[in-house]
């Protein structure tokens, strides 16, 4: 989140001032609320919506809050759309990916 936004979580302002309510949420346990936050976290301003890399990252700790690899229905649709996007096929296999890995190394050996 980066500390800017830990002083202030109502608003990131990479992330054209939306409301970031991470931690209220977090803080009244509301993690599936809290889990859709994590693509808020994502923005490189105007001329880059998304980094793809880091989407993807946020993707996979959004799968590992909510303990599913699903993409939830009430997902920002421009984040959908982003990932639906042809040039950005494996973004979601890759995040999946990781969430897995992260499951396996949970299990131990």
């Amino acid at each position: 989140m980066g500390a800017k936004v830990l002083r202030d979580p109502t608003k990131d302002i990479r992330n054209s001032g939306q409301q970031i309510d991470m931690i209220p949420l977090l803080s009244a346990s509301r993690y599936e609320a809290a889990a859709l936050e994590f693509p808020k976290f994502t923005k490189g301003g105007a001329e880059h919506p998304y980094y793809r890399g880091l989407l993807k990252r946020r993707i996979a700790e959004m799968f590992v809050l909510r303990d599913s690899a699903e993409i939830p229905s009430t997902l920002a649709l421009d984040v959908v759309a982003y990932c639906n996007d042809p040039q950005n096929a494996s973004l979601l296999r890759e995040a999946r990916g990781i969430y897995h890995s992260y499951k396996r190394g949970l299990q131990g050996p």
